[in-house]
């Protein structure tokens, strides 16, 4: 274990820090999916004159525990991909197509959930008949709701998904073509100034060298 998080510290880790943002709306997406999925009332029921009398009682704690524990999969799969995709070229961008595959796939039941929500809340969300004066929110009408909503959030997080993409490959592409930049070319006057400069240098340092001679000559 601890050579692993050697290994992990060592590494650039980009694709880590990128799942664990995407992760963060993603659980709203997967927490929206899991109430309509799993989410149930706590019923009553016994009999009376022969008749079924159902009373009906908010969601049961340890199933909201569920549902909370539930939504996490999703975001806990993306972080595991962000972390293996720290070992992996580009990996970055495979962190992006896992969200965009996620956030495409999870939905994929929804018609049936919302059917079998409203089914098991017969009398609606807040658990009051609709012709009662006390009703806020009529049967099905929740759960219209949460598909919009739920649709919504796909959406951005697909265009979120691919917002990243297309940040980190823009931001590639700059870094490529400032590392490939060519110098500047010369123009022929620096040319011209730069030879007579060595020219200059050239005599300089060739007087320099015959200097001795040069007094000799002159003593005799």
């Amino acid at each position: 274990m601890n050579a692993f998080l050697k290994r992990l510290a060592a590494r650039q880790r980009t694709p880590l820090v990128v799942s664990c943002i995407l992760a963060a709306p993603l659980y709203f997406l997967s927490l929206m999916l899991a109430s309509i999925a799993l989410d149930r009332p706590r019923i009553v029921a016994w009999t009376h004159d022969g008749k079924l009398v159902e009373h009906f009682h908010p969601t049961a704690t340890g199933l909201e525990a569920k549902i909370w524990a539930v939504a996490l999969i999703p975001s806990a799969l993306l972080i595991a991909i962000g972390i293996a995709a720290v070992f992996i070229r580009f990996g970055t961008y495979i962190v992006c197509a896992a969200m965009f595959v996620i956030s495409a796939v999870l939905p994929h039941r929804l018609d049936t959930w919302q059917r079998h929500h409203v089914i098991r809340y017969p009398r609606g969300e807040d658990l009051i008949r609709d012709k009662w004066a006390t009703n806020l929110l009529d049967r099905g009408e929740w759960e219209q709701s949460a598909r919009e909503t739920i649709l919504s959030l796909q959406k951005w997080m697909i265009g979120l998904a691919i917002l990243f993409a297309l940040g980190f490959a823009l931001a590639a592409e700059l870094r490529r073509r400032r590392g490939n930049r060519e110098p500047p070319a010369l123009s022929p006057d620096a040319i011209g100034g730069t030879a007579g400069l060595l020219g200059v240098e050239g005599q300089s340092q060739l007087l320099q060298g015959y200097g001795p001679s040069w007094s000799s000559v002159s003593k005799r």
